[in-house]
């Protein structure tokens, strides 16, 4: 399954609702769950070994974000690789 977070996390919930394998991109504010010294820094770095996270290249420029400032193992991609991952996967869910 992909996941679409395109809102800040305040809690673990979503993280507790994603299953092995499943690919998840980080849009818009959601990317903030991504920093590298953010409160969800350690579940997403925990996580990485089960699924795949992605954030959009264009998401963290504009938001003035460098990927070394993120988690290590977040995969910045473009929107060809976005598109790529909506065919690899045939089920959406969008966290908004």
């Amino acid at each position: 399954m992909l996941h679409l977070v395109f809102k800040p996390l305040t809690d673990g919930t979503l993280l507790q609702r994603l299953a092995p394998g499943d690919d998840v991109i980080f849009l818009e504010n959601g990317i903030f769950a991504l920093l590298a010294g953010g409160q969800f820094a350690g579940a997403m770095a925990d996580n990485l070994g089960l699924m795949q996270f992605f954030v959009l290249q264009d998401q963290l420029a504009s938001r003035g974000i460098l990927p070394e400032e993120l988690v290590a193992g977040i995969t910045p991609i473009d929107y060809a690789g976005w598109v790529g991952l909506t065919v690899k996967n045939k089920t959406i869910q969008s966290w908004i």
